[in-house]
């Protein structure tokens, strides 16, 4: 472990390498601060096992996903035809999403890109955004946060002790791009999600008594619960999407797509080419374009949690061929971010919350709890696959055409 974290304030007894020992992956730089972590018998670990299972063994050859990333393009233009917009595209600034709209660009896709305002975007952020939609000749619609009742919500997960302090701001985001979408009749939503540098599949039990960084963003049943015990302003503009909704939208309205699984992605290729052609900015760490999340996982995560999530950032590039374990254990025995900047950001951060220091302190060492402290529907998550599998199973004898009888259906 880190020096930098061994001497940070994290509270005794939540640390897992207090309870069974301390030990690192042989192969990435995952490790036992991570509940969920168990290793063979050469010491690797299963979120090793999962991305081989799960990506690696289900990767297709170069020449099929180039083929399926034209078709797609082709069927996405064909869509769009006669409309504004081809596909939506939630922005943030930083290097995936900012890549895939360039590519966009490049394969004369029209999206709609769609900013989600939450009030903590770093200055390099809303340059980066600005230069974008400028030089490619993008629409962009900015969703702003009803700050109050934002502020709130964020607040009710600090209160709550909770490690995913971002899941008001993630579900917004996907919430607000869906019903975008929605809005303008668009049938296509691009997303920056990719297994090069963010997989984690961990193999294991389905059912896990935690979630190392945080919880599932999508369950709007935890956030409301959340919300209801800590909270004080009431939820009336807020983008909140139920699980159902959600799959509703995705089978009968918009088609999802991941390009950057379709195509070779290396994330320093992906920045200089940024760089070159449209000025983009670095900003350092990963999700770093928001001051919130650099100060969650600067701060906020390794004190209060005993976590360093550029782990799991760093064992992505590792899998995907990118980094060497060596180069990813050096840079963990740094901190996150200078301390000058950290304690910038919290300055920052008590006073956009408002915060006292004594509520600032209370937070920081109230005992940190899961999320199955919590009301959640995380059971429903888990058994959705076998739900969805058994309403096809009754509805099949009901339904007419060739997707009922695939026996009649022409060749």
């Amino acid at each position: 472990m880190a020096d930098w974290i061994r001497t940070t304030p994290a509270l005794e007894g939540q640390i897992m390498p207090g309870k069974r020992g301390y030990r690192v992956c042989t192969r990435c730089v995952m490790d036992t601060t991570m509940v969920e972590i168990d290793f063979d018998h050469d010491g690797v670990c299963n979120f090793c096992r999962g991305f081989d299972l799960n990506v690696t063994a289900r990767q297709q050859t170069p020449e099929v996903c180039a083929h399926k990333l034209e078709a797609m393009i082709a069927q996405m233009k064909a869509d769009g035809r006669g409309r504004d917009y081809d596909c939506v595209l939630g922005l943030s600034g930083g290097v995936d999403s900012s890549y895939l709209a360039l590519k966009c660009k490049d394969w004369g896709v029209r999206p709609l890109v769609v900013q989600f305002d939450n009030g903590w975007n770093t200055e390099l952020a809303n340059h980066n955004i600005q230069s974008i939609c400028e030089k490619l000749g993008f629409d962009l619609f900015t969703y702003v946060v009803d700050w109050p009742e934002f502020r709130d919500l964020q607040l009710s997960f600090l209160k709550a002790g909770v490690a995913n302090v971002e899941a008001p701001s993630d579900h917004g985001i996907f919430a607000c791009i869906y019903r975008t979408a929605r809005q303008h009749r668009i049938g296509w939503l691009l997303s920056g999600v990719n297994n090069a540098t963010e997989a984690c599949c961990p193999v294991g039990p389905k059912t896990k008594e935690h979630f190392s960084y945080g919880y599932r963003y999508a369950d709007l049943h935890h956030l409301r619960a959340l919300h209801r015990r800590f909270g004080t302003v009431p939820l009336k503009t807020f983008p909140a999407m139920g699980l159902f909704e959600r799959i509703w939208m995705e089978r009968k309205h918009l088609k999802r797509c991941d390009p950057l699984n379709l195509m070779p992605y290396d994330k320093k290729a992906a920045i200089v080419e940024l760089e070159q052609r449209i000025g983009w900015r670095r900003y350092g760490g990963k999700h770093f374009e928001s001051v919130i999340t650099r100060f969650h996982q600067s701060c906020i995560l390794p004190r209060k949690f005993g976590l360093d999530k550029r782990r799991l950032h760093l064992s992505g590039l590792i899998w995907s061929g990118q980094l060497d374990r060596a180069s990813a254990m050096r840079e963990l025995e740094q901190p996150p971010c200078p301390a000058e900047l950290v304690e910038q950001d919290r300055q920052f951060f008590m006073k956009k919350l408002g915060l006292g220091q004594a509520e600032y302190n209370a937070i920081m060492q109230a005992p940190a709890k899961t999320y199955g402290d919590y009301p959640n529907q995380n059971w429903l998550f888990n058994n959705l696959p076998r739900f969805t599998a058994a309403i096809r199973k009754i509805l099949t004898p009901f339904r007419t055409g060739p997707a009922a009888n695939p026996a009649k259906a022409k060749p």
